[in-house]
């Protein structure tokens, strides 16, 4: 997993699709500032190896688990917490999860390209619920 909190970070991927989306991100919630990831977000590559637990522990993000009650996906009634969940066809599928953390001013953003080796159950959930976007990055 790399969690990312400055944008000049993004030069250290080998994903060049990848890339461009985080620059646009990173541009879209600094909206002109200094980026401040205590205070804007915090983007997050999920890579081969992560279990979900640690995915959720390190990033903060719920990813499965409802914030209002205990059903977790992949229960049927479960309520997953995301504000946005996209799929991207960037060389291949790439999810973005979104989860507002505080009153528009926190985001977790979570990047799940989809491979081999990626925990199986964020797959699944992201398959199921990611919503297709035509990308323009």
């Amino acid at each position: 997993m790399r969690i990312l909190c400055d944008p000049r970070q993004i030069a250290s991927l080998d994903d060049r699709p990848l890339q461009a989306l985080l620059a646009q991100r990173f541009d879209e919630v600094s909206d002109g500032e200094a980026f401040d990831p205590s205070r804007m977000a915090r983007f997050v590559i999920v890579e081969p190896g992560d279990p979900l637990p640690e995915i959720e522990a390190r990033s903060g993000a719920l990813l499965t688990q409802a914030v209002l009650d205990d059903v977790a996906y992949p229960e049927p009634s479960s309520s997953p917490s995301f504000e946005v969940l996209q799929c991207h066809d960037l060389d291949g599928l790439v999810y973005e999860y979104v989860e507002i953390i505080s009153e528009g001013e926190f985001a977790i953003a979570l990047f799940i390209r989809e491979r081999p080796g990626v925990d199986e159950l964020v797959m699944c959930f992201c398959r199921e619920c990611a919503q297709p976007v035509a990308d323009s990055v």
